[in-house]
């Protein structure tokens, strides 16, 4: 990977751009406040460090969506299975 667009950084790490610019400028990284953006290896890098709590926390938080939507179908499927047997 050269390079990147700052906003699929974003939403990848699940942070705002302000910080994530926020962070690159602490780290000596001077970039535009712009979604659109292209940052380095290096700098991808650096936010990748800083923010790999936030990666784990919308990892999780994805599995427990999925884990709902999963419970959710199967309790309509068998709440159907009920009504089809009850109107039969």
């Amino acid at each position: 990977m050269s390079s990147v667009r700052l906003s699929k950084v974003t939403k990848e790490l699940n942070i705002s751009l302000d910080r994530a610019v926020e962070e690159l400028a602490k780290q000596g990284h001077d970039i535009p406040n712009n979604r659109n953006h292209k940052i380095t290896d290096d700098q991808y890098g650096v936010l990748r460090t800083t923010f790999a709590d936030d990666l784990e926390r919308k990892k999780l938080a994805e599995e427990v969506t999925q884990q709902v939507k999963e419970e959710k179908e199967t309790l309509r499927g068998i709440k159907e299975a009920k009504n089809d047997s009850v109107s039969a």
